[in-house]
């Protein structure tokens, strides 16, 4: 798998350097590997390869004149020296980690580098800034492609965040709750 410099798509191995799209790529190794399987591929490996780089919210969009305000999912995890909150934008993929969530200073020494990285980014864009002898506080919104992703940052250690992040209020694992609305979008 290489990214193509000019398009920044997705070229597929021995595809004679055609691109595939985000969606339809992701769509097709979800299709050949199954939900299930593709996910434990990503966190098995600690990377997500089929993922873009984390990036800043994309700005919610407004419920329509008349309309209830469409309601995101909000999923908590905390632990030692951290406390976050995070939504789920399902029309953008993203997982925001909202400003004022805490993340852990000290990293395990299983963290993969990528993540050392993305959270030493964060540091120096002040995304995280200082908040105590053990925590970093999120300075703003901050969107990330992957729920593992937004739960080692925030952690500092390895975790899949598919069953570290519960939905507010229960003990319902992100990984269950999804698993209930793949069922209910079957259903429908």
């Amino acid at each position: 798998m290489r990214r193509s410099a000019s398009s920044l798509r997705t070229v597929a191995p021995n595809s004679g350097g055609a691109t595939v799209g985000k969606r339809s790529f992701r769509a097709l190794i979800s299709g050949a590997l199954g939900r299930r399987n593709h996910e434990k591929f990503n966190s098995l490996l600690g990377h997500y390869f089929f993922e873009a780089p984390p990036t800043p919210p994309t700005p919610p969009t407004p419920a329509a004149p008349g309309q209830p305000p469409i309601l995101a999912p909000i999923f908590t995890y905390s632990g030692e020296a951290f406390s976050a909150t995070c939504i789920v934008d399902s029309e953008t993929g993203q997982f925001v980690v909202k400003q004022g969530s805490t993340a852990r200073k000290q990293e395990s020494p299983s963290l993969q580098p990528t993540y050392r990285n993305l959270r030493a980014q964060l540091k120096q864009n002040g995304v995280l800034t200082e908040l105590d002898a053990t925590s970093f506080v999120f300075s703003q919104d901050y969107a990330f492609t992957a729920i593992t992703a937004a739960a080692q940052v925030v952690s500092g250690t390895t975790v899949n965040g598919r069953t570290a992040w519960r939905l507010l209020n229960t003990i319902q694992t992100f990984a269950e709750w999804q698993e209930l609305e793949l069922n209910n979008e079957g259903a429908a």
